[in-house]
C-alpha cells in the first residue's frame, strides 16, 4: 500500500529515494537532475506528484473502457433522436456523416491514442496523456457544435442536447477532477524545477480554454455543468477525490437523470444530511447493477435468464416439443418484463420510479416459474428437470433483475431525515414505496403509514 504524504516525510532520504523508483519508475525520465540530487522536501513534492500521477494513470485507463463502450452503445444514442426529429433521409445522411467526421471521429482518436500511450509506460505523464485526449474530445463536441449550427439552423441546440450529454459528461468526470487538483494544490509549480512539466501545463491551460470555449455556447454549457455537479455528487460519496471509484460512482448517479437543478440541490443536501447521503448511496449502488442505460443492456440481461433456463432443460435431456413449449411462456413474459424494464430509459422517470419498474419486471418473471412447473407436473418423467429450471431462473431474476432492495426499504421510513429529499429528488411516493416493501416481504401485509 503506497503510504501517506504525512508517512513519507517521515522516511529516510535512501527509503523515499526507493520508494519513488518503486512506485514512479516512469517519472524518473523526466527529472532535470538526479533523484539522489533531490532535497528531501524536493522528494516529498515528487512523492506528491507521483500520487497524481498514479490516479491519472488508473481513470485513464476507466477513460479508455468509458470511450470504447461510448462507441459501441453510439447507436442506441443517435437513433432515438432521429426519430424524434423526423429527418428526411437526406438530412439523416447529412446529420450522420457529421457525426461521424466530428464527435465519433474524436472519441476514436482519443480513445486509440490514449489506449496506445498507456501500452507505451514509461516516460509519460499519465496526466498529461489524460488531458491531451480529453482536449480532442472537447475539440470534437465544439466541432460538431459548429457543423450542426450549419448545417441545422434551429435544430442545433435540440441535436446538441439530446447527443452530447453522454459524451459530454464523460469529459466532466475526467478533466475537472485532475485540473482541478493539479492547479490547486500547486503541485505543478512545486516540481518544475526538477521535473519537464511545461507540456503539462500548457495541456492542463489548454484543457481549461477548451472548457471556457464550451461555457460560452448555452446549450454545451448546461450540459456540462450538469455533468460537473454530478462529479460533484460523485466526490462527496466516493473516498478519494480523483480515482477508479470516484468514476464508478459518477456513472451510477448519472443513471437518477437529475436536471442542473437537481443536481445541485442535491449537491448541497447530501453535504448537510448524512441520512440523504446514505440514501443517495444505497440507491446508487443498487442502480449501478440493476437499472439499465441502454435497451441493448435490457436484451442482454433478459436473453442471458432465458438461455441460462432453457439450457436446464436441454441438459436434462427434455424433449424439444417440452421446451419449445417453456420458450413460449419464457417468451411471452420476457416481452412484458422488458416493456417495463424500458421505461428505466425515459430521462424523465425519477430514480425510485425506475426501481419500481424492474420490480415489476421481476415478478413478471417470476410468474413464467409457476407455468413452467405445471409442464413439468403433466410430465412426471421431467418433473425433476423442470424443478431445476424453475430454481434456475428464480435465482437468476433474483440476481440479475429484482436485485436486493432491503437496503432501501430500510431507509424509507415516516421518520426519517430523508424523507423529504427522497419524495422530492429520488421520486419515492406510495406506488414504489410499496413495491420495495413487497419485493423483500412478499407475504407480509404493508399495512404501516407511508414515507
Amino acid at each position: 500500500m503506497i503510504p501517506t504524504i504525512e508517512q513519507f516525510n517521515q522516511l529516510t532520504q535512501n527509503e523515499k529515494i526507493k520508494l519513488i523508483q518503486q512506485y514512479a519508475p516512469h517519472l524518473l525520465n523526466s527529472l532535470k537532475k538526479s533523484l539522489s540530487s533531490l532535497s528531501s522536501q524536493e522528494l516529498g513534492n515528487l512523492f506528491e506528484f507521483a500520487n497524481f500521477e498514479a490516479a491519472a494513470k488508473e481513470i485513464a485507463a476507466s477513460f479508455t473502457i468509458d470511450l470504447t463502450n461510448f462507441l459501441t452503445n453510439f447507436s442506441y444514442i443517435i437513433e432515438p433522436v432521429i426519430t424524434e426529429l423526423k429527418l428526411s433521409d437526406k438530412e439523416k445522411s447529412l446529420l450522420d456523416n457529421i457525426l461521424k467526421k466530428t464527435l465519433v471521429f474524436a472519441i476514436n482518436k482519443a480513445s486509440s491514442n490514449l489506449y496506445t500511450d498507456l501500452k507505451k509506460g514509461e516516460g509519460l505523464l499519465y496526466s498529461a496523456i489524460l488531458s491531451e485526449k480529453t482536449i480532442t474530445i472537447l475539440e470534437g463536441i465544439l466541432d460538431f457544435k459548429k457543423a450542426i449550427d450549419k448545417n441545422f439552423p434551429g435544430l442545433s441546440d435540440l441535436i446538441i442536447s439530446k447527443t452530447s450529454p453522454a459524451i459530454l459528461g464523460l469529459v466532466s468526470i475526467y478533466s475537472p477532477p485532475l485540473g482541478l487538483a493539479l492547479k490547486t494544490t500547486g503541485v505543478l509549480s512545486k516540481v518544475s524545477d526538477f521535473l519537464k512539466t511545461e507540456n503539462l501545463s500548457q495541456t492542463v491551460n489548454n484543457m481549461y480554454h477548451s472548457l471556457d470555449k464550451i461555457q460560452q455556447d448555452k446549450t454545451l454549457s448546461q450540459v456540462h455543468e450538469t455533468g460537473s455537479k454530478f462529479t460533484e455528487i460523485a466526490k462527496q460519496i466516493s473516498s478519494s477525490t480523483l480515482s477508479e471509484e470516484l468514476v464508478s460512482i459518477r456513472h451510477r448517479i448519472e443513471k437518477f437523470n437529475l436536471t442542473l437543478e437537481a443536481a445541485s440541490e442535491t449537491a448541497q443536501e447530501i453535504s448537510k444530511n448524512a441520512s440523504s447521503k446514505k440514501l443517495l448511496t444505497i440507491v446508487a449502488d443498487y442502480a449501478e447493477n440493476h437499472i439499465p442505460s441502454s435497451e441493448r443492456e435490457i436484451n442482454e440481461k433478459l436473453e442471458i435468464v432465458k438461455k441460462s433456463t432453457l439450457d436446464k432443460l436441454e441438459k436434462n435431456g427434455v424433449p424439444k416439443e417440452l421446451i419449445a413449449e417453456a420458450t413460449l411462456i419464457l417468451d411471452k413474459n420476457i416481452e412484458l418484463a422488458k416493456s417495463e424494464m424500458i421505461k428505466c430509459l425515459n430521462k424523465e422517470s425519477k430514480i425510485i420510479d425506475k426501481v419500481g419498474y424492474i420490480l415489476i419486471a421481476a415478478d413478471i418473471l417470476s410468474k413464467s416459474e409457476n407455468q413452467l412447473k405445471e409442464i413439468g407436473e403433466k410430465n412426471p418423467s421431467h418433473s425433476k428437470a423442470f424443478k431445476e429450471c424453475t430454481q434456475n431462473l428464480k435465482a437468476e431474476v433474483n440476481n440479475r433483475i429484482r436485485g436486493d432492495v432491503s437496503k432501501i426499504a430500510k431507509e424509507m421510513t415516516a421518520d426519517s431525515p430523508a424523507k423529504d429529499f427522497a419524495k422530492k429528488t429520488l421520486g419515492v411516493n406510495l406506488a414504489n414505496e410499496i413495491l420495495i416493501k413487497r419485493a423483500i416481504a412478499p407475504e407480509k401485509n404493508l399495512g404501516r403509514s407511508p414515507l
